[in-house]
């Protein structure tokens, strides 16, 4: 269901170079890469397993991989001298205490022009899904620090 909402989403955008922030095991990158023709994504992530798999994935489509492992934060970002036509944040700034300094890191690597996806969990989700697990979001060191609500 996500997969085609941003393929509509993204129909009729152009784009050469995608930019996925923290991707975990998820097809979106592939997704934007179809709909909008782009042939280069570069993944940043903190897990090497993570960006692995992404990169093998995306060889297996024809598309060009680029990796970069690091614990996201504004500072990290700024170290980033490249460019994105499409900047993909999906399901990360609920696990990030500067969300906003993040956001706006992001913005700076862009390209002119440029569009970002960015979703997160409501709360009204997370409810739900801690129902089902209560151990849901608190896994680890890069668990949940805030959540959002729809006007959020």
């Amino acid at each position: 269901m996500i997969a085609a909402l941003l393929a509509a989403h993204l129909r009729g955008v152009a784009a050469t170079s995608i930019l996925d922030v923290g991707p975990g095991y998820g097809p979106f990158a592939r997704v934007a890469a179809q709909a909008t023709g782009a042939r280069r994504v570069t993944f940043l992530d903190c897990d090497e397993g993570v960006l692995a798999w992404q990169a093998e994935a995306c060889r297996a489509a024809g598309l060009e991989a680029a990796c970069r492992r690091l614990v996201l934060g504004a500072d990290a970002l700024a170290g980033l001298a490249e460019r994105h036509d499409l900047i993909l944040c999906q399901e990360v700034l609920e696990h990030l205490p500067d969300a906003e300094g993040v956001l706006g890191a992001l913005a700076a690597r862009l390209c002119p022009g440029g569009r970002m996806v960015i979703t997160v969990p409501t709360r009204r989700s997370e409810r739900w899904l801690a129902r089902l697990d209560p151990a849901y979001a608190r896994h680890g060191a890069f668990g949940h620090v805030r959540q959002f609500d729809e006007p959020g």
